[in-house]
């Protein structure tokens, strides 16, 4: 490999590990903001702590479970092998995600403050729940989250179309159907 190839790879993958970072922050501090009355704290923390581990593997699983599903998939259409190619370019598809995960860092506590006053007052915790699920920081960072998704598996189409010299259609079938597989499996387990 050249000395760009490892500057690429580099900051690729930096990308996605920046990002499974930042989202086990995000995980874990909200855990931490409410933690759960009936338990143990040392439970609470444990438990709190575990949800943010899993959280960044499960972004480092999706990093390299998804393009070699799609790789497997693009073999079936012919496809020139280019799984080095194709995991570089994905891990730059993570770009819009770590922007909207490092906003959403940097906007916790002026998003979940409010409610903190409302869950220190002893308000019920599903009346917090509904108005956290209609806020609209909340709902804005959703939808931004849902977006740079969707930016990942068209820039992961696109990745197969040029590295695998695959039509629009091949390269969309090889992102879709590792994800319909991937559903099926969680859905069934």
């Amino acid at each position: 490999m050249k000395r760009e190839d490892y500057l690429r790879l580099f900051i690729s993958l930096s990308i996605v590990v920046l990002t499974a970072v930042i989202s086990a922050l995000i995980k874990y501090d909200i855990g931490k903001q409410f933690p759960m009355q009936n338990y143990a704290v040392r439970f609470s923390v444990a438990l709190n702590s575990a949800n943010a581990i899993m959280t960044f593997l499960s972004i480092i699983c999706f990093y390299f479970i998804l393009p070699a599903l799609s790789h497997l998939m693009a073999i079936l259409f012919d496809g020139n092998l280019g799984i080095k190619n194709l995991l570089l370019h994905t891990g730059f598809g993570f770009l819009p995600l770590l922007i909207n995960t490092t906003f959403l860092y940097l906007f916790l506590d002026a998003i979940f403050g409010d409610y903190l006053v409302l869950y220190e007052n002893n308000t019920d915790i599903i009346k917090i729940s509904a108005l956290l699920a209609n806020d609209p920081y909340i709902l804005m960072f959703k939808y931004l989250n849902i977006a740079a998704q969707i930016f990942i598996l068209v820039w992961i189409v696109y990745g197969l179309k040029k590295y695998y010299c695959l039509s629009y259609v091949e390269s969309l079938l090889s992102v879709l159907v590792p994800i319909a597989m991937v559903y099926c499996f969680c859905y069934l387990f």
